[in-house]
C-alpha cells in the first residue's frame, strides 16, 4: 500500500490552480493521505483538500515551516504504509490513472525502494542502459539492484542519474533514511557561499564538494545545505555523490525501478532535456485566453505583409529549460483580414484588431487580404 505525501508551499495563484488539477488526477488512488502546506495560499489548498479527500487525510498544519526535513520527519512517523508517493503540483499525470495505479500496485508487490515517477526523457538512466545493471524486467518498469558494484557502474553508464529525486515513489524506509541524513542537529546554509561554490564549481561539481565536507561534518552532527533549510532541495542526490558508507544503515539490498513509459511531466521544466515539459510539447495552458501584459517590455517588434492566401506559422519555443512567463506574440492588423487557427478555433482578424497567443500552442496566420500586421514577440530571455 501506498502513502500519498504532500508537504508543499503554494505560494503563487498558478501554483494553486495547477494543483487543484494535479491533485484531483490521481487523489483516488492511495491508502493514507499526510500534508502540510505552507506559503500564501495554505490555507486555499486546506479548504480544496479537505473537500476533495473528506475524512480521508491527516493534516499537519501546526508544524514548523522553517526546516523541511524535520518537519516531514514527523510526518512520516504517523504512515502505516510501507510505501510514499511524493506529491509535487507541478507535474501532472499524462498517462491514465489505471496506469499509474498498476505501477503503484507492482512497485509494491516486487518491494521496490525507489522509482522516478516524472522527468521521463530527462531521467539520464533508461530501460536501455540497463544491462550491466543485471536487470528485472517487470510490467511497467525494470528493476535492479544498488548496490557498491552497481553505484561505479551507474557512475560510469550516467554520472548524473539522480539516486532520490523529488518526484518519487519510495520505500518508506528510504525515504525516511535520507531525511535522517539531512537532519543534524546543526544544519548550516549560507546563501553567498552556495552561490561562490556554483561558480567556482560548475554543476554537478559543487555538489561532490558539499558531499566531501559533509562527510567530515558528519562526524560533529552537522550539515552544509546548498539549499536553504526550508526547502526540500537538499534530500536530493546525484548518484555521483552518493558512497558506499551510505548504504551501511541498509540491512538488506536497495531495489530501483526505472519506468519503461511514461507517466507524469512537469508544466514549466526540461530539466535540461529540450521537450520534457508541458509547455514545450504545447499542452500547457488549458486556458489559452491571454491578454499580453502591459507592463511587459522585453519583447521583438517587426512588421510583417501578407499576400492573400499566405500563410505564417507564429509556433516559437524558448530555449530556456524552465519556462516562468510563458513566450507569446501579439498579433495587430495595420490593413487587411487575417484568419488565425488557434488551438482548434478559428479567430478572424481585420484593421485595427488585436490579439494576443501563447505561441507553444502553435497560432497559424492565413491571410484573407492583402495584410499589413504588427507582430510583438515576447520570451523572458529577450
Amino acid at each position: 500500500m501506498t502513502a500519498l505525501f504532500i508537504n508543499l508551499k503554494i505560494d503563487n495563484q498558478t501554483k494553486f490552480d495547477f494543483f487543484k488539477v494535479t491533485l484531483s488526477d490521481i487523489q483516488s488512488l492511495f491508502s493514507e493521505y499526510h500534508i502540510k502546506f505552507r506559503g500564501k495560499f495554505a490555507n486555499n489548498c486546506m479548504i480544496f483538500a479537505k473537500e476533495l479527500l473528506p475524512n480521508r487525510a491527516k493534516f499537519y498544519q501546526d508544524i514548523q515551516e522553517t526546516d523541511w526535513v524535520a518537519a516531514s520527519l514527523l510526518m512520516i512517523d504517523n504512515i502505516k504504509s510501507q510505501n510514499i508517493f511524493i506529491y509535487l503540483e507541478d507535474h501532472r499525470l499524462i498517462s491514465s490513472s489505471n496506469d499509474l495505479s498498476l505501477v503503484l500496485k507492482e512497485f509494491d508487490e516486487y518491494q521496490l525502494d525507489y522509482l522516478s515517477y516524472s522527468f521521463f526523457r530527462a531521467s539520464h538512466l533508461d530501460i536501455n542502459n540497463l544491462l550491466p545493471l543485471n536487470p528485472k524486467n517487470r510490467q511497467n518498469f525494470s528493476e535492479f539492484f544498488l548496490n557498491k558494484k552497481n553505484i561505479k557502474l551507474i557512475r560510469k553508464i550516467s554520472p548524473l542519474y539522480f539516486s532520490f529525486s523529488l518526484p518519487s515513489i519510495c520505500s518508506k524506509r528510504y525515504f525516511k533514511e535520507i531525511l535522517h541524513r539531512e537532519n543534524k542537529k546543526f544544519k548550516i546554509h549560507i546563501k553567498k557561499l552556495s552561490s561562490l561554490l556554483s561558480i567556482i564549481f560548475p554543476f554537478p561539481k559543487y555538489l561532490i564538494f558539499i558531499n566531501y565536507i559533509n562527510f567530515f561534518l558528519s562526524l560533529i552532527n552537522t550539515r552544509l545545505s546548498f539549499n536553504s533549510i526550508n526547502t526540500p532541495f537538499n534530500t536530493e542526490t546525484i548518484n555521483i555523490e552518493m558512497n558506499s558508507f551510505e548504504l551501511k544503515n541498509f540491512k538488506s539490498k536497495l531495489k530501483f525501478g526505472v519506468l519503461k513509459n511514461e507517466l507524469f511531466a512537469n508544466f514549466d521544466d526540461d530539466n535540461h532535456a529540450y521537450g520534457e515539459s508541458l509547455v514545450k510539447r504545447g499542452l500547457y495552458p488549458p486556458d489559452t485566453k491571454i491578454e499580453l501584459n502591459n507592463e511587459i517590455k522585453n519583447f521583438i517588434n517587426y512588421t510583417l505583409e501578407l499576400n492573400k492566401e499566405d500563410f505564417y506559422n507564429c509556433t516559437y519555443y524558448s530555449q530556456i529549460h524552465r519556462i516562468r512567463s510563458l513566450p507569446r506574440v501579439r498579433i495587430e492588423v495595420n490593413y487587411g483580414k487575417l484568419h488565425v487557427n488557434y488551438c482548434g478555433k478559428d479567430i478572424i482578424l481585420a484593421q485595427g484588431d488585436h490579439q494576443s497567443f501563447y505561441t507553444n500552442l502553435s497560432p497559424i496566420i492565413k491571410c484573407i487580404e492583402k495584410a499589413e500586421v504588427s507582430m510583438s514577440v515576447y520570451d523572458e530571455c529577450f
